[in-house]
């Protein structure tokens, strides 16, 4: 790992942790912050390499456990943070339809250890009006929205930002 590539880590690594932050005690955009702490690892993968991109992942992950808001924490470290990375793999296959099961098995993967993280540390704390299957159905319709606006956001980043890609 070159030193370039170290200090982006780091500058990546504190931005991630910022949002982070910023989502744990904001009273609302809870969710816009953790995104915004998501789209880190794919600007990294673009800007660096896997290794590093692995890296602020760990690192953010770890800085994330002194978070108050421990949700925040849990959600990131096994759905946001890392998702990055998963999307990252699925897409290098090229085809949409074994992308489409990869990415959605991660998801209701890590939906399902979250919950249950959530549901053991935090006893009584998960009863919903709703029924099952719509909080699903809806959950599984936000990351379809969530996948969709992130490669936008990492086409637009390639096109309006392909300098920094360039230099590895």
């Amino acid at each position: 790992m070159n030193s370039k590539n170290i200090a982006k880590g780091g500058l990546f690594t504190a931005a991630g942790f910022i949002f982070l932050y910023l989502s744990s005690f904001m009273p609302t955009n809870k969710l816009a912050f953790l995104i915004l702490s998501s789209v880190i690892i794919p600007i990294t993968l673009l800007t660096c390499n896997l290794k590093t991109a692995i890296l602020v992942y760990s690192a953010t992950s770890l800085l994330s456990l002194i978070i108050p808001n421990k949700v925040i924490c849990i959600v990131y470290i096994f759905l946001f943070g890392i998702y990055g990375i998963v999307k990252y793999f699925a897409e290098k296959i090229n085809n949409n339809v074994i992308e489409f099961i990869i990415k959605f098995t991660f998801f209701n993967i890590s939906l399902g250890i979250c919950y249950f993280i959530y549901s053991t540390l935090f006893m009584g704390l998960t009863n919903s009006k709703l029924p099952i299957y719509i909080l699903l159905a809806g959950a599984e319709i936000g990351f379809g929205l969530y996948d969709f606006i992130l490669t936008g956001f990492i086409s637009y980043f390639l096109n309006k930002f392909n300098i920094f890609t360039k230099n590895k």
